[in-house]
């Protein structure tokens, strides 16, 4: 290829040029410190009155002082406290806090602790929650009495000023630190290389980079990471059944029944090929000594890295790989087995065969003469039969590609159109005999009875909140919502779906079992400014595309993203309240088509800002929210 893979050239090299590499290893050194002084201090307490609650900390051979403190008010209805050191009170990389004097009421009065719990990046958690533990706590001057109980430590004071102290010596988690500095060094280099590389090629070789940085984040995770996510085990062992069988099994099969859900569904019921491939992935890798979950796994591990081979082989991947790189949800779809992993794969694939004018796709389509026509058709229509395989939830990337090439037809992109619009309805024909023979078989195994038998098996392995059966007052508060007198409108304010679909979206794990609000605003905002960005420069180019080929588009991926949306909130409000990011996916897969597109005219320099920031909070989100939360082997 006439384009560098490289950042720079070498002859272009300069010893400026390494100012940059400097400045960002250091400021990711700065920013790995700042990170890792944070101290979070959490008490779970009880109180018989309105008072304060105050918090002093201190360095070695330090006094305590009122501008090292923090004061919050109690009552009888505080349950839990949550107390942010702040870093900007004194440089403590010279003196770091070795100690914390509580004073847990400021009169005369009485107060339970349940627990406190100091945590702080970096180190092992200090946690008092035995009365061995509570004996860490030295009172220090007006305190009457110190008792531990049933309930927690009773304190009472005997004056206007009790006080407790205790000393701040944790564990350091070596090998946490050692991995954090690294990935910031890491961090500092790509930088150095982006700073280097924003010339106005357009071929974004960064893109390799980041995803070898996603690769060891997401095969990490699967690796040290016990469970991953609650619903794995079902993907898991619709995999598992897959080793030893080549057909799909009976509905409701009794050797299945381990594959079914808390719902009584099994993914074996689904027209989905993974499972079987999958299945047949872990069998191979049997020879190690790895348990199911982590050869599972492993199956999306290999399919992210032939992403990135591709990426590394040619530069139209690594556009279309870019939004896999900006959001850590999908990460973390990659770090444990599931169905979406496979399908983000799949239309990735696809979208280059789609936009790619080398692509063998595109080549039997313009060209007017080809050798062996049905092969190639056979080829093909085999190729995407595979999108009619996946997860349906995905299904709207086959009407976003099919509007894609009408919008290619009137922009008269073919040299014959009649015959680009012949082979195209000839591949739809195979891919759907491929699917057709799919669903022959399901009729061969399950009869023409398959809705009411997996009605009957629902009703048989469900749980009973969720059987059809059990009174609408008795099922689970999250499904039928539309049944239960719920509105649109309740369901965005009072039960956040919209908020919770983008954190899900953006960084959401486990159903929320791992999350932090702090950063969802900046993520949203970066996205946001993405997508007017991208979308104006759509708008007002005048020079490459033709405007009726940039407006429809841009008309076709909001129109498709809508539906998306839609889609999504129906299955929340009729079926079962999901305010998953997975289901808005396909989003951001229709958004590669709109960066490849806009490849000719976009300002290289803003979008790199835009994916490298939200790299870069992708980074900190998977690592020290996901990975630090989830249970370990």
């Amino acid at each position: 290829m006439s384009h560098s893979f490289y950042p720079f050239s070498k002859e272009k090299f300069r010893c400026y040029e390494l100012i940059p590499f400097a400045l960002c290893i250091i400021m990711a050194v700065m920013a790995y410190f700042y990170l890792f002084i944070n101290i979070d201090v959490e008490v779970t307490l009880q109180s018989d009155s309105e008072h304060s609650f105050q918090l002093f900390w201190a360095g070695e051979n330090q006094g305590y002082r009122e501008s090292w403190s923090k004061v919050e008010d109690i009552d009888r209805k505080t349950k839990q406290l949550t107390i942010n050191i702040p870093d900007y009170k004194f440089v403590r990389l010279l003196n770091p806090i070795t100690k914390l004097r509580i004073d847990p009421l400021l009169e005369s009065s009485e107060i339970t602790i349940k627990r406190i719990e100091v945590r702080q990046l970096g180190y092992h958690p200090i946690t008092l929650a035995t009365s061995e533990d509570f004996d860490k706590l030295i009172p220090r001057n007006d305190i009457q009495k110190k008792q531990f109980g049933p309930d927690g430590l009773k304190i009472i004071s005997c004056g206007e000023d009790p006080q407790l102290e205790l000393a701040v010596k944790s564990d350091i988690d070596y090998i946490f630190l050692m991995a954090a500095l690294i990935l910031s060094l890491t961090v500092g280099l790509i930088l150095g290389i982006l700073f280097n590389s924003f010339n106005t090629d357009g071929r974004f070789a960064y893109s390799p980079y980041l995803m070898t940085v996603v690769l060891a984040l997401i095969l990490t995770g699967s690796l040290i990471c016990e469970k991953l996510h609650f619903d794995e085990y079902v993907h898991v062992e619709a995999a598992l059944f897959y080793e030893n069988h080549w057909l799909p099994p009976e509905i409701c099969d009794p050797d299945t029944e381990d594959t079914y859900s808390v719902y009584g569904s099994s993914r074996l019921n689904s027209y989905e090929i993974v499972y079987w491939v999958a299945g047949k992935f872990s069998r191979l890798m049997r020879f190690t000594s790895l348990n199911e979950y982590v050869r599972s796994r492993l199956f999306n591990i290999f399919l992210f890295l032939i992403l990135l081979l591709l990426s590394v082989y040619k530069w139209e991947y690594r556009i279309l790989t870019l939004p896999l790189i900006i959001s850590p949800q999908i990460w973390y779809t990659f770090s444990y087995f599931n169905s979406e992993a496979f399908a983000l794969f799949v239309l990735v694939l696809i979208s280059y065969q789609v936009l790619c004018k080398e692509s063998y796709f595109n080549e039997y389509l313009i060209k007017t003469e080809v050798k062996n026509e049905v092969v190639h058709a056979i080829f093909m229509g085999l190729c995407f039969s595979i999108m009619l395989l996946i997860k349906n939830t995905f299904y709207i990337f086959m009407i976003f590609i099919l509007l894609h090439f009408f919008i290619r037809l009137l922009n008269k992109e073919f040299a014959n159109p009649r015959i680009a619009l012949k082979r195209t309805i000839f591949i739809i024909l195979i891919a759907l005999s491929v699917f057709g023979l799919r669903y022959a078989l399901d009729i061969y195994i399950n009869s023409f009875d398959r809705k009411a038998k997996l009605a009957a098996c629902k009703e048989k392995l469900a749980e009973p909140i969720y059987k059809a059966s059990t009174e609408l007052n008795e099922q689970h508060p999250y499904i039928n919502l539309k049944d239960r007198g719920v509105t649109l409108r309740e369901m965005f304010t009072d039960r956040y779906w919209g908020v919770l679909s983008f954190a899900s979206t953006f960084g959401n794990y486990n159903y929320g079992s791992a999350a932090s609000r702090h950063y969802y605003k900046i993520f949203f905002f970066l996205t946001a400014g993405l997508g007017f960005f991208v979308s104006i420069s759509f708008i007002t180019d005048r020079s490459c595309l033709i405007p009726s080929k940039r407006l429809l588009l841009l008309l076709n991926f909001i129109l498709c993203g809508i539906v998306v949306l839609g889609l999504s909130i129906w299955h929340s409000w009729v079926h079962d309240f999901q305010a998953q990011g997975r289901y808005l996916f396909p989003i951001l897969t229709m958004f590669g088509f709109l960066l490849f597109e806009s490849l000719p005219f976009i300002n290289k320099r803003f979008l790199n800002f835009f994916i490298i920031a939200m790299f870069m909070l992708s980074a900190y989100s998977y690592l020290f929210i996901c990975l630090i939360a989830m249970p370990k082997f």
